[in-house]
């Protein structure tokens, strides 16, 4: 067996197959475009669920020798619709989510999983722009783009730091959305989402900034302290293994459509893609068995909310506080709206729009 590998890209999935490779013998070349770690997107904060099928993911990477200790948890969200209702969902003693930092800082996400790396078995490059096909896994990031997302870090605020919200308006996130999440109780981060790519998302989320009450309380005399902004890449892929080489993380697609988490999904299949190798396995059959039902049900419901417009959005608030047990992310009654047959040739035509393999 041939126990080099080369990883394109030093992101999230790019670390995570770097370090179970590193840690099962391999010599690692991890070849990156950024000057460092993190160097290639601004600091910002990002979620991890921590409910459903998502419960326990953070300490489930200990058994990858994985460990995620800067991460913040938060045990409730609120969630807006336009007409001013809103509704909580709270935790049941576990966190509902956690919050960590991306970026270069020590402590970022993106810092720990380099950190489980086994060193003597890693060469690394940086400023290095590759062809993404000229290693083994291809973890650069998106190569086709569906959604992007831009926002602000704001320090020095004062913020309930077990509390997030997200906002549902079509005027400020058309097909998307806009939330707010602390990292402690002083630092926040404000970004929008959304699948329409035509949309001058900053524009729109200056003009929420100004108008919100609850983004203004929270932000008001508080200078940006760092801007970041990005795209993804959402499908269910037909294969993701193209080329012969590996594809991870949001350069496969592995992003989940309704409201664009990633990070579970991008760790997930750097570990699988490093598997694959390892064991003389099928990556497709991997990751499939471990959340390609998950990825489905998320463009189910990207295709969904896509449908509705904000006198709508009300239907997806079910009370005013919701324990986690009994939350719907998609409520009785509306689900059924959404026809099989509807989402199967969707689902289809989604594929093939966004395929890789006709791209490349």
């Amino acid at each position: 067996m041939n126990k080099r590998t080369v990883i394109v890209g030093a992101g999230l999935s790019g670390l995570a197959a770097a370090s179970w490779l590193s840690n099962n013998g391999f010599q690692v070349k991890l070849i990156e475009r950024g000057a460092g770690i993190g160097h290639c997107r601004g600091e910002d904060l990002q979620i991890i669920r921590n409910y459903g099928k998502d419960a326990g993911f953070c300490d489930s990477l200990k058994d990858y020798k994985i460990d995620i200790g800067h991460r913040h948890p938060i045990s409730r969200i609120i969630k807006h619709a336009p007409s001013g209702k809103s509704m909580s969902v709270v935790g049941g003693g576990e966190p509902l989510f956690y919050v960590v930092r991306r970026g270069g800082s020590e402590d970022s996400l993106d810092n720990q999983l380099f950190d489980s790396i086994h060193k003597p078995n890693l060469s690394i490059e940086f400023n290095s722009n590759v062809d993404a096909l000229s290693g083994d896994i291809v973890a650069t990031g998106p190569l086709l783009r569906n959604v992007s997302g831009l926002g602000y870090t704001f320090e020095g605020v004062d913020a309930n730091p077990e509390e997030i919200h997200l906002f549902m308006d079509n005027n400020y996130a058309p097909d998307g959305y806009i939330y707010i999440a602390p990292f402690g109780g002083r630092t926040l981060s404000v970004g929008a989402v959304s699948f329409d790519l035509a949309v001058e998302l900053k524009v729109l989320l200056d003009r929420f900034l100004e108008s919100n009450a609850i983004a203004g309380k929270l932000t008001e005399g508080r200078s940006k302290k760092e801007v970041f902004s990005g795209y993804g890449y959402c499908n269910y892929p037909k294969t993701a293994r193209i080329k012969g080489k590996l594809f991870t993380g949001a350069a496969g697609g592995f992003v989940e459509a309704s409201r664009g988490f990633g990070i579970k999904y991008s760790i997930l299949s750097g570990l699988l893609a490093a598997r694959s190798i390892i064991e003389r396995k099928d990556f497709d059959s991997l990751w499939t068995a471990e959340f390609g039902e998950e990825l489905e049900t998320g463009l189910y419901r990207r295709f969904l909310l896509s449908k509705l417009d904000n006198s709508q959005y009300d239907k997806l608030l079910m009370s005013e506080e919701v324990p986690v047990a009994k939350y719907k992310k998609i409520p009785p009654g509306l689900a059924e709206s959404y026809k099989e047959k509807a989402f199967t040739a969707e689902f289809r035509a989604w594929q093939e729009r966004y395929s890789l393999e006709k791209t490349l």
